[in-house]
């Protein structure tokens, strides 16, 4: 967890990795899945967030999110899910 400057607390996804024999079957989507169930269990979470490497870059965005590119890192992309939930 961490805490942005506004003081609201965010989820971070460091890093999801598939081996290549394993890639195209569905874990990476399963992996997924779970870390934005596992954060949006948690009490003070507000959003999801990370960035994306080129490679993992189509995966993401196929799942819905899009990268903002306007930051000093454009080749690794900013991606934040907010939570769906009232606080």
């Amino acid at each position: 967890m961490a805490e942005t400057e506004r003081g609201v607390g965010s989820a971070r996804l460091h890093d999801l990795f598939v081996v290549p024999r394993w890639r195209r079957r569905g874990v990476a989507s399963a992996l997924f899945g779970q870390v934005g169930q596992w954060a949006e269990a948690l009490p003070e979470y507000s959003c999801l967030e990370w960035r994306s490497s080129p490679a993992g870059l189509a995966f993401y965005e196929q799942m819905g999110p899009v990268g903002n590119e306007a930051d000093d890192s454009a080749t690794y992309p900013f991606f934040e899910i907010k939570a769906r939930r009232d606080r």
